[in-house]
């Protein structure tokens, strides 16, 4: 049987979060009870976690509630332990500030489908195309930077990005990348990540995320990328 766990990391700004997990939830409510759904409350206010606790806390099968905000490592590793101990063969991350843009699961199906053909793919990028920020962002399509993140938003595409279509016809990109994780939208391959651990010790501007940017690559894992993505970034 396989088992996909959905992990949702939180610190305050419960409208967002509220947006995002009622976005997610509406758009797998199609799905068998594989789908599981668990959140790391990285230290949120007393208020915040009381709106958690009274109008959310249905969705979620496991909660952990830290009593600080402990940094994004440490939210990711509590989210990850959670999905190991659900036993999950895929793990699909969110922060939350991040609305799933379909309204049904066709490109749930499609990402579980390509981690499950796939062997040399270990994750699928959900972000939705060409949203202006970060790798996507003109600049940095400009100055190379995309090259390492999104090669399949460059014009012309590289050929060393391959493309495919999964069985309900959605297209989808792949490739061995420089830099094949992101803490942006994903579903990834347990197996990826059986070795894996987050450095706690480090907290804010992004350098927890650095830190494994590279290491899918390194390992021999391939990156995959849904076709226009799935999650809107609303932070």
């Amino acid at each position: 049987m396989t088992n996909i766990v959905v992990g949702i990391l939180n610190h305050n700004r419960f409208d967002r979060l509220q947006i995002t997990v009622e976005s997610i939830v509406k758009s797998l409510e199609a799905m068998p009870g594989c789908v599981k759904f668990v959140l790391h409350d990285n230290g949120s206010n007393p208020f915040n976690q009381y709106k958690i606790r009274t109008e959310l806390s249905q969705h979620f099968t496991m909660i952990e509630w830290s009593k600080e905000n402990l940094g994004i490592g440490a939210g990711i590793n509590s989210l990850h332990s959670m999905a190991r101990k659900l036993e999950a063969n895929y793990y699909l991350h969110l922060e939350n500030d991040w609305q799933c843009k379909h309204k049904d699961p066709n490109w749930f199906l499609a990402a579980v489908e390509i981690l499950q053909t796939q062997s040399k793919i270990g994750i699928v990028k959900l972000r939705i195309e060409n949203d202006g920020q970060y790798e996507m962002h003109t600049a940095n399509v400009l100055n190379g930077t995309a090259e390492f993140y999104s090669p399949w938003w460059l014009n012309p595409m590289p050929n060393y990005v391959k493309k495919d279509i999964c069985s309900n016809g959605l297209m989808y990109y792949y490739a061995l990348l420089k830099k094949g994780y992101t803490n942006n939208p994903h579903l990834l391959k347990m197996d990826m990540i059986k070795d894996w651990k987050f450095d706690d010790a480090v907290k804010g501007y992004g350098k927890e995320e650095e830190l494994v940017e590279n290491t899918p690559g390194l390992e021999g894992w391939y990156t995959a990328n849904l076709e226009h993505g799935v999650f809107k970034h609303i932070g």
